[in-house]
Protein backbone atom coordinates (compact mmCIF):
# COMPACT_ATOMS: atom_id res chain seq x y z
CA UNK A 1 0.00 0.00 0.00
CA UNK A 2 1.17 3.77 0.03
CA UNK A 3 3.41 4.61 2.22
CA UNK A 4 2.63 7.90 4.42
CA UNK A 5 5.20 10.96 4.22
CA UNK A 6 6.97 11.65 7.23
CA UNK A 7 7.65 15.58 6.02
CA UNK A 8 7.15 17.59 9.11
CA UNK A 9 5.81 20.57 7.00
CA UNK A 10 3.00 18.31 5.15
CA UNK A 11 2.14 15.85 8.10
CA UNK A 12 -1.00 18.26 9.32
CA UNK A 13 -2.46 18.15 5.77
CA UNK A 14 -1.65 14.34 4.99
CA UNK A 15 -1.82 11.58 7.62
CA UNK A 16 -4.01 8.64 8.38
CA UNK A 17 -7.71 8.80 8.76
CA UNK A 18 -9.91 7.61 12.03
CA UNK A 19 -10.66 4.64 10.36
CA UNK A 20 -7.61 3.46 9.06
CA UNK A 21 -6.31 4.72 5.62
CA UNK A 22 -4.47 7.63 4.02
CA UNK A 23 -6.43 11.07 2.89
CA UNK A 24 -5.46 14.97 1.91
CA UNK A 25 -7.10 18.36 2.02
CA UNK A 26 -5.53 21.06 0.69
CA UNK A 27 -4.88 23.91 3.18
CA UNK A 28 -7.21 26.62 2.38
CA UNK A 29 -5.24 29.36 2.22
CA UNK A 30 -3.24 26.94 -0.52
CA UNK A 31 -6.38 26.74 -2.60
CA UNK A 32 -7.97 30.58 -2.49
CA UNK A 33 -4.19 31.24 -3.97
CA UNK A 34 -4.11 28.75 -6.86
CA UNK A 35 -7.82 28.12 -7.65
CA UNK A 36 -7.57 31.00 -10.69
CA UNK A 37 -4.05 30.47 -12.03
CA UNK A 38 -4.19 28.41 -15.38
CA UNK A 39 -4.71 24.41 -15.51
CA UNK A 40 -6.13 24.75 -11.75
CA UNK A 41 -9.04 26.86 -12.59
CA UNK A 42 -10.03 23.63 -15.13
CA UNK A 43 -9.59 21.22 -12.78
CA UNK A 44 -8.31 21.32 -8.91
CA UNK A 45 -8.38 18.07 -7.12
CA UNK A 46 -8.43 19.40 -3.38
CA UNK A 47 -9.62 16.28 -1.57
CA UNK A 48 -8.70 12.90 -1.31
CA UNK A 49 -8.34 9.89 0.32
CA UNK A 50 -8.59 5.63 0.66
CA UNK A 51 -10.22 4.22 3.85
CA UNK A 52 -10.27 -0.19 4.03
CA UNK A 53 -12.31 -1.93 5.61
CA UNK A 54 -13.71 1.23 7.05
CA UNK A 55 -15.92 -0.26 9.77
CA UNK A 56 -18.64 2.37 11.99
CA UNK A 57 -17.72 4.99 9.46
CA UNK A 58 -20.27 7.55 8.64
CA UNK A 59 -20.07 11.39 7.24
CA UNK A 60 -22.91 14.02 7.58
CA UNK A 61 -22.72 17.12 4.84
CA UNK A 62 -26.52 18.33 6.28
CA UNK A 63 -25.02 21.77 4.57
CA UNK A 64 -23.31 20.72 1.37
CA UNK A 65 -19.72 21.44 0.30
CA UNK A 66 -18.91 23.58 -2.36
CA UNK A 67 -16.95 21.11 -4.25
CA UNK A 68 -17.68 17.85 -6.29
CA UNK A 69 -17.48 14.84 -4.46
CA UNK A 70 -16.25 11.64 -6.25
CA UNK A 71 -16.56 8.16 -3.98
CA UNK A 72 -15.64 4.87 -5.26
CA UNK A 73 -16.35 1.60 -3.16
CA UNK A 74 -13.92 -1.42 -3.98
CA UNK A 75 -14.77 -3.59 -1.27
CA UNK A 76 -17.68 -4.77 0.58
CA UNK A 77 -20.95 -2.03 0.96
CA UNK A 78 -22.14 1.29 2.46
CA UNK A 79 -25.19 3.53 1.70
CA UNK A 80 -25.81 7.26 0.78
CA UNK A 81 -28.63 8.90 1.85
CA UNK A 82 -28.75 11.84 -1.43
CA UNK A 83 -31.47 13.99 -2.71
CA UNK A 84 -34.17 11.90 -1.63
CA UNK A 85 -32.80 9.09 -2.26
CA UNK A 86 -31.58 5.84 -0.35
CA UNK A 87 -28.63 4.37 -2.53
CA UNK A 88 -26.53 1.04 -1.66
CA UNK A 89 -23.25 1.56 -3.15
CA UNK A 90 -21.21 -1.55 -3.64
CA UNK A 91 -17.65 -2.97 -5.19
CA UNK A 92 -17.65 -1.11 -8.31
CA UNK A 93 -19.79 1.31 -7.51
CA UNK A 94 -19.13 5.28 -8.02
CA UNK A 95 -21.01 8.04 -6.91
CA UNK A 96 -20.38 11.93 -7.80
CA UNK A 97 -22.42 14.59 -5.61
CA UNK A 98 -22.76 17.99 -7.40
CA UNK A 99 -21.42 20.91 -5.53
CA UNK A 100 -23.73 22.51 -2.25
CA UNK A 101 -26.30 19.47 -2.01
CA UNK A 102 -26.57 17.86 1.08
CA UNK A 103 -25.73 13.97 1.36
CA UNK A 104 -25.06 11.32 4.19
CA UNK A 105 -23.51 8.36 4.04
CA UNK A 106 -22.44 5.07 6.10
CA UNK A 107 -20.60 1.43 5.92
CA UNK A 108 -22.19 -1.17 6.22
CA UNK A 109 -21.33 -3.02 9.50
CA UNK A 110 -21.39 -6.13 8.44
CA UNK A 111 -19.81 -5.62 5.06
CA UNK A 112 -17.76 -2.20 5.65
CA UNK A 113 -16.66 -0.72 2.67
CA UNK A 114 -13.08 0.04 1.71
CA UNK A 115 -13.53 2.83 -0.84
CA UNK A 116 -11.44 5.83 -2.53
CA UNK A 117 -12.48 9.53 -2.73
CA UNK A 118 -11.51 12.64 -4.52
CA UNK A 119 -12.96 15.98 -4.30
CA UNK A 120 -12.42 18.23 -7.10
CA UNK A 121 -13.43 21.65 -8.42
CA UNK A 122 -13.09 23.83 -11.51
CA UNK A 123 -14.62 24.63 -14.72
CA UNK A 124 -14.13 21.30 -16.91
CA UNK A 125 -15.49 18.86 -13.91
CA UNK A 126 -18.86 19.18 -14.90
CA UNK A 127 -17.81 18.13 -18.14
CA UNK A 128 -16.74 15.21 -16.65
CA UNK A 129 -19.85 14.37 -14.70
CA UNK A 130 -21.43 15.21 -17.73
CA UNK A 131 -19.93 13.04 -19.89
CA UNK A 132 -20.00 10.58 -17.39
CA UNK A 133 -24.28 10.96 -17.53
CA UNK A 134 -24.30 11.77 -13.95
CA UNK A 135 -26.25 13.99 -12.28
CA UNK A 136 -28.28 14.87 -9.09
CA UNK A 137 -31.33 12.33 -10.00
CA UNK A 138 -28.70 9.47 -11.41
CA UNK A 139 -25.51 9.97 -9.46
CA UNK A 140 -23.87 6.27 -9.21
CA UNK A 141 -22.81 4.12 -11.95
CA UNK A 142 -20.57 1.06 -12.15
CA UNK A 143 -17.24 0.73 -12.74
CA UNK A 144 -15.55 -2.55 -13.55
CA UNK A 145 -12.47 -3.46 -11.22
CA UNK A 146 -9.24 -1.71 -13.30
CA UNK A 147 -5.52 -1.76 -11.87
CA UNK A 148 -4.85 0.88 -13.45
CA UNK A 149 -7.32 3.49 -12.47
CA UNK A 150 -6.09 2.86 -9.07
CA UNK A 151 -2.82 3.62 -10.00
CA UNK A 152 -4.03 7.18 -12.02
CA UNK A 153 -5.70 8.06 -8.11
CA UNK A 154 -2.06 7.28 -6.88
CA UNK A 155 -0.07 9.60 -9.06
CA UNK A 156 -2.50 12.57 -7.54
CA UNK A 157 -1.41 11.33 -4.34
CA UNK A 158 2.00 11.09 -4.84
CA UNK A 159 1.98 14.70 -6.05
CA UNK A 160 0.69 15.80 -3.27
CA UNK A 161 2.79 13.71 -1.14
CA UNK A 162 5.37 15.72 -2.78
CA UNK A 163 3.81 19.02 -0.95
CA UNK A 164 1.88 21.89 -2.45
CA UNK A 165 3.79 23.80 -4.90
CA UNK A 166 1.77 25.05 -7.96
CA UNK A 167 4.02 22.64 -10.39
CA UNK A 168 2.91 19.57 -7.68
CA UNK A 169 -1.07 21.06 -7.61
CA UNK A 170 -0.51 21.17 -11.44
CA UNK A 171 0.93 17.47 -11.55
CA UNK A 172 -1.99 16.46 -9.37
CA UNK A 173 -4.17 18.75 -11.37
CA UNK A 174 -3.16 16.23 -14.79
CA UNK A 175 -3.44 13.28 -12.90
CA UNK A 176 -6.76 14.00 -11.84
CA UNK A 177 -8.04 14.52 -15.35
CA UNK A 178 -6.12 10.91 -16.09
CA UNK A 179 -7.91 9.75 -13.34
CA UNK A 180 -11.76 11.14 -14.41
CA UNK A 181 -10.68 10.22 -18.19
CA UNK A 182 -9.95 6.24 -16.55
CA UNK A 183 -13.09 6.48 -15.51
CA UNK A 184 -14.91 7.69 -18.66
CA UNK A 185 -12.97 5.23 -20.95
CA UNK A 186 -14.46 2.18 -18.31
CA UNK A 187 -17.57 3.34 -18.29
CA UNK A 188 -17.92 3.17 -22.42
CA UNK A 189 -16.07 0.16 -22.02
CA UNK A 190 -18.82 -1.46 -20.25
CA UNK A 191 -21.52 -0.50 -21.75
CA UNK A 192 -20.54 -2.81 -24.67
CA UNK A 193 -20.10 -0.49 -27.47
CA UNK A 194 -20.02 -1.83 -31.15
CA UNK A 195 -16.83 -3.25 -32.24
CA UNK A 196 -17.28 -1.45 -35.43
CA UNK A 197 -17.04 2.14 -33.72
CA UNK A 198 -13.37 2.44 -33.70
CA UNK A 199 -13.48 1.77 -37.04
CA UNK A 200 -16.33 4.48 -37.96
CA UNK A 201 -13.52 6.41 -36.06
CA UNK A 202 -10.78 6.01 -37.90
CA UNK A 203 -12.75 5.88 -41.13
CA UNK A 204 -13.89 9.40 -40.14
CA UNK A 205 -9.77 10.57 -39.41
CA UNK A 206 -9.56 9.66 -42.84
CA UNK A 207 -12.13 11.35 -44.35
CA UNK A 208 -11.02 14.54 -42.66
CA UNK A 209 -6.75 14.01 -44.34
CA UNK A 210 -8.70 13.80 -47.61
CA UNK A 211 -10.83 16.78 -47.22
CA UNK A 212 -8.23 19.20 -45.68
CA UNK A 213 -9.20 21.64 -48.10
CA UNK A 214 -12.77 21.71 -46.72
CA UNK A 215 -14.73 22.99 -43.56
CA UNK A 216 -17.20 20.70 -41.49
CA UNK A 217 -19.34 20.89 -38.79
CA UNK A 218 -19.45 18.71 -36.00
CA UNK A 219 -23.35 17.15 -36.94
CA UNK A 220 -21.68 16.73 -41.15
CA UNK A 221 -18.51 15.07 -39.78
CA UNK A 222 -21.12 12.81 -37.82
CA UNK A 223 -23.58 11.85 -39.83
CA UNK A 224 -20.39 11.17 -42.25
CA UNK A 225 -19.53 8.83 -39.89
CA UNK A 226 -23.19 6.99 -39.08
CA UNK A 227 -23.30 8.75 -35.60
CA UNK A 228 -25.43 10.75 -33.14
CA UNK A 229 -23.45 13.85 -32.73
CA UNK A 230 -22.99 13.18 -29.17
CA UNK A 231 -21.51 9.42 -29.59
CA UNK A 232 -19.68 10.41 -32.38
CA UNK A 233 -18.03 13.31 -29.84
CA UNK A 234 -17.77 10.81 -26.77
CA UNK A 235 -16.09 8.13 -28.95
CA UNK A 236 -13.84 10.30 -30.99
CA UNK A 237 -12.61 12.06 -27.79
CA UNK A 238 -11.98 7.92 -25.86
CA UNK A 239 -10.16 7.41 -28.84
CA UNK A 240 -8.21 10.40 -29.72
CA UNK A 241 -8.00 12.39 -26.59
CA UNK A 242 -9.46 15.46 -28.67
CA UNK A 243 -12.20 16.83 -29.97
CA UNK A 244 -13.51 15.79 -33.63
CA UNK A 245 -13.38 19.70 -34.68
CA UNK A 246 -10.23 20.18 -32.78
CA UNK A 247 -8.57 17.21 -34.56
CA UNK A 248 -9.89 18.52 -37.33
CA UNK A 249 -7.73 21.84 -37.12
CA UNK A 250 -4.63 20.24 -36.20
CA UNK A 251 -4.44 17.87 -38.95
CA UNK A 252 -5.08 21.04 -41.24
CA UNK A 253 -2.29 23.03 -39.20
CA UNK A 254 0.35 20.01 -39.43
CA UNK A 255 -0.15 20.10 -43.59
CA UNK A 256 0.09 23.94 -43.58
CA UNK A 257 3.80 23.40 -41.86
CA UNK A 258 4.53 20.92 -44.35
CA UNK A 259 3.45 23.38 -47.28
CA UNK A 260 4.67 26.81 -45.59
CA UNK A 261 8.07 24.38 -45.05
CA UNK A 262 8.07 22.79 -48.53
CA UNK A 263 6.64 25.29 -51.04
CA UNK A 264 6.50 28.63 -52.37
CA UNK A 265 2.71 28.88 -51.74
CA UNK A 266 2.24 32.51 -50.02
CA UNK A 267 0.45 32.54 -46.61
CA UNK A 268 -3.03 33.37 -48.47
CA UNK A 269 -2.69 30.26 -50.65
CA UNK A 270 -1.70 27.82 -47.83
CA UNK A 271 -4.98 28.91 -46.38
CA UNK A 272 -6.99 28.36 -48.81
CA UNK A 273 -5.40 25.25 -49.30
CA UNK A 274 -6.55 23.91 -45.94
CA UNK A 275 -9.98 25.26 -45.69
CA UNK A 276 -9.88 28.78 -44.54
CA UNK A 277 -10.87 31.64 -46.70
CA UNK A 278 -9.46 34.57 -44.56
CA UNK A 279 -5.89 34.48 -44.51
CA UNK A 280 -5.78 36.33 -40.91
CA UNK A 281 -8.22 33.84 -39.64
CA UNK A 282 -5.91 31.17 -40.43
CA UNK A 283 -2.97 32.64 -38.76
CA UNK A 284 -4.88 33.51 -35.71
CA UNK A 285 -5.27 29.95 -35.85
CA UNK A 286 -1.72 28.81 -36.73
CA UNK A 287 -0.10 31.43 -33.70
CA UNK A 288 -2.32 29.56 -31.48
CA UNK A 289 -1.65 25.90 -32.17
CA UNK A 290 1.79 26.37 -33.36
CA UNK A 291 3.28 29.65 -31.02
CA UNK A 292 4.36 31.55 -33.93
CA UNK A 293 2.83 33.03 -37.21
CA UNK A 294 2.96 30.94 -40.28
CA UNK A 295 5.52 33.76 -41.84
CA UNK A 296 7.61 34.09 -38.66
CA UNK A 297 7.58 29.73 -38.80
CA UNK A 298 8.15 29.52 -42.65
CA UNK A 299 11.48 31.85 -41.91
CA UNK A 300 12.32 29.56 -39.00
CA UNK A 301 13.11 26.86 -41.19
CA UNK A 302 14.20 28.66 -44.17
Amino acid sequence: MIELTDRLYIIIMIGKTDQGGISVILPKQTVSLNIHKPILQDLFPIRLGYQENAINQSMNREKGIPEFTLHYVVKGKGYFEFNNQSIIQKEGDLIIIPPNFSYFHFSDPDEPWSRYWVHFIGRQGGNFVKLLGIDKKNPSINIPSDSNLMNTWEEIYTWYNSGFSYTNLVGASTACSKFLGRILHLKFKSENRPKSSSDKIQNSIDFMKENLHRSYRLEQLANNAGLSATLYRNLFKEITSMSPIDFFIHLKIMHARQLLEMSHYTIQEVAELIGYEDPFYFSRIFKKIEGVSPKEYRKSKS
